[in-house]
């Protein structure tokens, strides 16, 4: 589409019949990225505050879009690189900001854990050398004050402030462990989550919201039964990767309700209803 074509479309946005400008929003949605930095000058041009926020709403769901079809794709993929789809439920929510920085850093991090382990060392060994990594000498903590919090979940701003929930920290132990190739899982526990090996000779966890403490299975039946919750074939087995993505994706959801964000909260409704409308969540 022509330049003249674009402004001529982009102008009509304030066009008094809510049918053409439904139209116009439709199209320019349709045409996609290419619109993005004409529709960004014509938000700074316009005095206008009601068409501003029409040509935000536009530029929103443009970029959110495209963001939802690759967090789809990965999916259906199979989910095979967590960090992949963390960063995507980021990016859904930060769609201008750049995430290149923000994978150097965790590659940084697996870099110098690497560094600090042995061959001779046992998987359990391996795992405290990560520990040690993230809440000693780069100070990862939990938010135990505002657990819910939605800025506790996105992979941006917990590696800016350190600071993260149950799921989060666990999440980011998991990838650490993901890119240094450790058998580790991860799973979904009611408001909680851990990180998890087994096999037929031996069975351990970790809690990452509590500087990566190793616990027995005695531990996690003890936990259920404080949060009033039976153990069963739910809590018995590890979550994939999809599933804690779509567990993420919820827990963010719980958060902005609790915030009366209703808005932030019916977006990503939408969003999990369209990834996977049959998932339930402890």
């Amino acid at each position: 589409m022509k330049d003249s074509e674009l402004k001529a479309l982009i102008s009509l946005l304030d066009d008094d019949d809510p049918s053409v400008e439904m139209n116009v929003r439709n199209k320019l949605i349709e045409l996609g990225q290419e619109v993005l930095p004409e529709l960004e000058a014509a938000w700074e041009s316009q005095e206008d505050e009601h068409i501003q926020e029409r040509i935000e709403e536009i530029i929103h769901s443009i970029q959110s879009r495209d963001t939802i079809l690759d967090l789809r794709e990965w999916r259906m993929a199979g989910g095979g690189n967590l960090l992949n789809g963390w960063i995507l439920v980021s990016k859904y929510q930060f769609p201008e900001l750049d995430f290149e920085p923000y994978r150097n850093q965790i590659n940084r991090l697996v870099n110098r854990i690497w560094l600090e382990m042995r061959s001779s060392m046992t998987l359990p060994e391996r795992l405290k050398v990560i520990s040690k990594m993230l809440f000693t000498k780069e100070r990862f903590r939990p938010n135990r004050k505002a657990v819910s919090e939605p800025g506790n979940f996105f992979l941006n701003t917990l590696l800016e402030t350190k600071k993260g929930s149950p799921l989060s920290l666990g999440m980011l132990y998991l990838v650490l462990c993901e890119e240094l190739q450790l058998p580790m899982q991860g799973m979904i526990l009611p408001s909680y989550f851990v990180i998890t090996y087994q096999d037929e000779k031996q069975e351990f966890f970790l809690d990452p919201f509590n500087k990566g403490n190793f616990f027995t299975r005695k531990d996690l039946e003890k936990y259920l039964e404080e949060v009033s919750k039976p153990f069963n074939d739910k809590f018995d087995r590890p979550s994939s990767k999809i599933f804690i993505i779509l567990t993420l994706v919820q827990r963010l959801i719980d958060g902005y309700k609790k915030r009366k964000r209703d808005d932030k909260a019916g977006e990503l409704e939408k969003l999990l209803d369209y990834i996977d409308p049959d998932s339930k969540f402890p």
